[in-house]
């Protein structure tokens, strides 16, 4: 999956680790895919759609900061500054 970040394969990368996700038991593995798929989103200016992820990957760990960051930031781009804050 890393490979094709990478390589440009972006959509191939969210696959794999959406793949990867879904087989993996390790719930610090679980986040580092999710986060992995929302940083590449993050890049394609796919807001949006990370907002899924964000919310999976909170539920695994509602405490980790890489996820509430990209919570906050996709709160504050939404207009919910309240919500940002408390991210």
């Amino acid at each position: 999956a890393r490979l094709y970040s990478i390589k440009g394969g972006n959509e191939s990368a969210i696959k794999a680790f959406e793949n990867a996700y879904t087989l993996e038991k390790d719930n610090a593995k679980k986040i580092e895919y999710k986060t992995n798929i929302i940083k590449i989103l993050n890049k394609q200016g796919k807001f949006l759609d990370a907002g899924q992820h964000i919310k999976d990957a909170l539920i695994i760990d509602p405490n980790n900061l890489t996820v509430l960051f990209y919570d906050a930031r996709l709160a504050n781009m939404n207009g919910k500054y309240e919500q940002a804050k408390q991210s």
